[in-house]
C-alpha cells in the first residue's frame, strides 16, 4: 500500500510540474518596436522606451483550462475605445476604471478571443492584429512568464508611436483541477496499481 500511495504522489507531482513549468500564453509573430513615450503617463508604467512586438498574436499554448485575468491599467485617448473578450464588452476607456479587472476560464491552445473597438477605425482582432494597419496593438512579454501587456494605439499607423490609447494586462494561471477530477484520477491509479499487483 506504501508503494501504492507514492506513486499517487509522484503521478500527481508530475502532472502539476509539468504544466508549471511552461508558459500558459504567449505572443506570436509581430515586429520589434519601441516605444518612444511622447506623454508621462505611460512613462509611470515603465513603458516609456520599452521594446515588445507590434503585430503579434496571443495565444494559449495550454490544452488544460486556464484561467485568464485581463486588467484595464490606463489610457491616454480621445476616442472612446473598447475591449471585448469572447464577444462581450468588458472595458471602455469612457466608463471603466483603472485596475478594473475581468475573469474567464479559457480551454484550448490557440488566439485567445478577444478585440479592440478603437474609436471609428474598426476593429483590431487578436487573430488579425497587424503592424500595419491603422490601429493595432504592442506587445510586450518577457518569453517565460504567464503575464503580458497588450497596448492600443488608435491613432492610426503608428503616428505618435507611443501605442498608450489602451493599456491591458493580460495574466494566465493553471486551473488547479476540481475534487471530481482528481478522485477519478486518483481511482484510476488505484486500479493501475492493483491490475499490476494480481500480475505479479
Amino acid at each position: 500500500m506504501k508503494k501504492l500511495g507514492n506513486m499517487l504522489v509522484l503521478a500527481t507531482s508530475v502532472m502539476f510540474a509539468s504544466a508549471a513549468n511552461a508558459a500558459l500564453i504567449e505572443a506570436q509573430g509581430g515586429d520589434s518596436w519601441t516605444i518612444a513615450g511622447t506623454n508621462g503617463q505611460i512613462n509611470d508604467y515603465g513603458l516609456e522606451g520599452a521594446t515588445g512586438t507590434v503585430g503579434s498574436t496571443i495565444v494559449s499554448t495550454s490544452d488544460a483550462p486556464i484561467l485568464l485575468t485581463f486588467e484595464y491599467l490606463f489610457k491616454e485617448a480621445e476616442f472612446t475605445n473598447g475591449f471585448y473578450v469572447n464577444g462581450a464588452q468588458v472595458f471602455s476607456t469612457g466608463s471603466s476604471n483603472y485596475g478594473d479587472t475581468h475573469q474567464i476560464t479559457w480551454t484550448g491552445t490557440g488566439a485567445l478571443n478577444f478585440h479592440f473597438t478603437p474609436g471609428t477605425l474598426g476593429i483590431v482582432t487578436n487573430a488579425g492584429n497587424d503592424g500595419a494597419d491603422p490601429a493595432n496593438f504592442w506587445t510586450q512579454w518577457d518569453g517565460v512568464s504567464n503575464s503580458l501587456i497588450i497596448a492600443l494605439d488608435d491613432s492610426g499607423n503608428r503616428n505618435d508611436d507611443d501605442y498608450d490609447d489602451m493599456i491591458i494586462r493580460i495574466t494566465a494561471t493553471q486551473q488547479v483541477p476540481e475534487p471530481a477530477t482528481l478522485a477519478l484520477f486518483g481511482m484510476g491509479a488505484i486500479g493501475l496499481a492493483l491490475a499490476r499487483r494480481r500480475k505479479q
